[in-house]
């Protein structure tokens, strides 16, 4: 009956989907734009050249094809039009060239660009193929020469050549209104369609023209007008070579043609604006000509679009899957019992007790709180139980005491079943909770990375203003992407010509430096620069001074002091925001072990960080990792120091990671955390300290093995020494503490031991 039911809905279900599919279907085949490029294909198959007829009509087809429009009406109403106004002999020639180029589309698959471009499927090739092959059939069967063949490469080149001035312009029609903006190849098309268009009123005249030459000189004014004078020269140029094609035009008037493209570009800079056309009301100032950044808007948009629902979809895991995944019940079930214990024993229909049993259910609940007391059923506990239900068994006969020891085996076997699946329900149950939890914190972290991005049009107006004062100077400046960080931090990276060395001269990066650091309004130094073999490409990165400058040192030693692996790892880095990060993590444990979840640890912040991720997010990432991994017992510590050189402070985080001292000119500052090592806890948090840097500040972090290198009677003995200590030399300082610790230790360490000093300089 279900199953009936089932297929029904599905049968709906389907009929519903195809006639949604249908209706989808009729209203992309009728809407407004498809109509106007019906109308356009039913001109274009009317037209001829002075050698006779050119199936203009396949080349749409091949267009709307190539750009993803729906075939089956423009290809329809190209026939009607050809069969009209050219008759059978044409009509013929037209549909066998056609079936040749469907069936070579059939045969081998057109390919898909990859390039951002109109032409979605490369049909192109396969048109000129088609109509090749179709032109020399039709030689042969008559007499075929060797003219023939030019005759067809000619025309075939032609079908091939306005298929891609086709395919370019149709878009202008597809996607006016939805398209932000469009190429000078785009709208020259789309005018060289409207102007074959409109041929088939050459005949009409007014005032002894053409008005097809007429409608022309109009589109070529308002291109001009609006675009300048090398868009409305180009424009002209096309659109005057394609009616002299088609004869037209004669040379002198494409001359005329070309100066009318020039002279509209020019003489719109001086027409008063109150005498001005409105050209924006038919062509909006955005629908014209593209800008390098249309595409990168769009693509960024898509991510987003994309983060956000995965964001989502996780969020409706968590709302639906979770929910009811705690309804399954981890209790040991008396009516489960019994419907398993009945299910079974199905199986034993010719057993002696088997009626007893089928008809008093209660006989079998009492085998169930035995088991639950006891854990097992014996004989003499069954026999109670039959007893009390007024039925006494005498185990004398064999067949009788065979039937009982298999119902015994039946009730104890019932009951490990139901414990085994209490089991997997309640560790389900484990999992399901702590997943759960896991992608919250990443569904959490997904959205907020799809939230806006701030300075969005600051960014734009100094990449602009930076982008106008170099070209200026003639530096022949490619692409300016500039960062503004949350401190206020400005970096700028300049895509520059490859092939011009003289901007790695010091006086050239002299005069960058000053003409950026004039537009952000502030000090700016170069940082670098990059290449990119593969590209091809140069890049220079300029930065805001930092007040700041950082000195580094650093000393490891393995625990026993005997080469082994160490469990500790260190990391030093400067992040994307321009800051610098400093991080030990101690792996619990030594040796292969321990190092394999403290390099995790590691190299997590250094993937996260560097892309941008927030310290936060960063924690709560690497700890559902090793936390949902738990199997492997992988515990670290974490001990972060982020250091704002722009801004001048220091941001610290622990996860039972120790002390971090910082000796400045008035003693040594101690900093603890709180917080336990990342992967212990299903739910960790991130408590940040914030402290001033000032000039000739020291910086000591370490890992635990340092600490347990002290003495007895003193408290903390690495403050004592940081106290007493006249070294400002980094990695001497960091020498001679991890030496300290091991003399104390008697030449041999405790435990694995990392020391990262780091010394503030401010900038003269």
């Amino acid at each position: 009956m279900f199953q009936n039911v089932t297929n029904n809905v599905a049968q709906e279900d389907d009929d519903e989907i195809r006639e949604n599919r249908i209706n989808l279907l009729l209203k992309e085949l009728f809407s407004p734009k498809n109509w106007l490029i019906y109308i356009l294909t039913f001109l274009l198959s009317m037209i001829k050249i002075k050698t006779g007829v050119l199936p203009f009509g396949l080349a749409i087809v091949g267009a709307c094809l190539g750009s993803t429009i729906p075939i089956f009406m423009v290809y329809i109403i190209s026939i009607i039009s050809v069969a009209v106004f050219h008759g059978g002999s044409d009509l013929a020639d037209y549909f066998y060239t056609s079936l040749i180029f469907f069936a070579t589309l059939i045969m081998f698959k057109p390919k898909i660009s990859t390039d951002d471009r109109n032409e979605v499927f490369k049909v192109g090739t396969k048109l000129f193929l088609a109509s090749f092959i179709y032109l020399i059939i039709k030689s042969i069967r008559t007499s075929f020469e060797a003219y023939d063949v030019f005759i067809g490469f000619i025309i075939s080149s032609l079908i091939y050549v306005f298929y891609k001035i086709f395919v370019n312009g149709i878009v202008v029609i597809k996607d006016y209104g939805t398209k932000r903006a469009f190429t000078i190849e785009e709208i020259i098309g789309a005018v060289i369609i409207f102007t074959m268009a409109i041929l088939v009123f050459k005949d009409v005249k007014i005032f002894e023209q053409s008005i097809s030459n007429v409608l022309a000189v109009v589109l070529i004014v308002i291109i001009g007008c609006k675009s300048g004078t090398l868009v409305g020269f180009t424009t002209a140029l096309s659109v005057g070579t394609v009616l002299n094609l088609f004869g037209n035009l004669d040379s002198f008037q494409l001359i005329i043609f070309t100066l009318i493209g020039i002279v509209s570009g020019i003489f719109s800079k001086f027409i008063p604006s109150r005498f001005k056309f409105d050209i924006e009301k038919i062509f909006p100032k955005e629908n014209l000509l593209t800008n390098s950044g249309e595409h990168r808007l769009n693509y960024y948009e898509e991510i987003k679009e994309k983060i956000n629902a995965v964001a989502q979809t996780i969020s409706d895991m968590n709302n639906n899957f979770f929910i009811n995944n705690q309804q399954d019940s981890d209790d040991l079930n008396k009516e489960v019992y019994i419907d398993n214990f009945l299910d079974l024993i199905e199986n034993y229909p010719q057993n002696i007790f088997y009626d007893d049993l089928i008809n008093n259910n209660f006989i079998i609940g009492d085998f169930f709180d035995y088991l639950e007391k006891d854990d097992i059923i014996t004989e003499k506990e069954m026999l109670d139980v039959f007893k009390s239900y007024n039925n006494y068994i005498l185990l004398r006969d064999q067949k009788l005491k065979e039937d009982f020891q298999e119902i015994i085996k039946i009730a104890n076997r019932c009951y490990r079943e139901l414990q085994i699946n209490s089991v997997k329900v309640k560790l389900k149950k484990e999992e399901a909770n702590k997943l759960e939890k896991e992608l919250k914190n990443v569904s959490k972290i997904i959205t907020d990375i799809s939230k806006p991005e701030e300075n969005v049009e600051n960014k734009v107006i100094k990449e602009k203003e930076i982008m106008a004062l170099l070209k200026g100077k003639a530096y022949p400046i490619k692409k300016v992407k500039v960062n503004i960080c949350k401190n206020g931090k400005y970096i700028i990276t300049l895509k520059l010509d490859n092939k011009n060395n003289e901007l790695k001269n010091r006086d050239k990066i002299t005069n960058i430096e000053n003409l950026i650091s004039k537009s952000i309004n502030m000090k700016c130094s170069f940082e670098k620069d990059k290449k990119d073999l593969e590209k091809n490409e140069y890049y220079q990165v300029y930065s805001s001074d930092d007040k700041f400058s950082l000195q580094v040192g650093s000393y490891k030693i393995s625990k026993n002091g005997d080469g082994t692996v160490s469990g500790d790892s260190n990391l030093q880095m400067r992040l994307t925001d321009g800051k610098y990060l400093l991080a030990i993590s101690d792996g619990m444990g030594s040796g292969e072990k321990a190092k394999k979840a403290s390099k995790f640890v590691i190299n997590s912040l250094n993937t996260l960080l560097s892309k941008g991720f927030e310290q936060e997010e960063t924690i709560k990432l690497i700890n559902s990792e090793l936390n949902f991994n738990k199997d492997s017992e992988m515990y670290a510590t974490v001990d972060m120091a982020v250091l704002d050189l722009f801004k001048g402070n220091l941001l610290l985080s622990k996860n039972g990671a120790c002390n971090t001292y910082i000796k400045t000119k008035k003693g040594v500052n101690i900093f603890k955390g709180e917080n336990l090592p990342v992967g212990i806890v299903d739910e960790t948090s991130l408590d940040v300290q914030e402290t001033e840097l000032n000039d000739g500040d020291i910086i000591l972090m370490c890992s635990d093995g340092l600490l347990e290198c002290g003495i007895e009677s003193k408290s903390d003995w690495v403050q004592e020494f940081l106290g007493n200590i006249n070294v400002t030399n980094v990695q001497k300082i960091a020498d001679l503490i991890v030496n300290e610790a091991v003399d104390n230790c008697y030449g041999i360490p405790k435990d694995d031991i990392t020391v990262i000093v780091a010394k503030i300089v401010k900038k003269r």
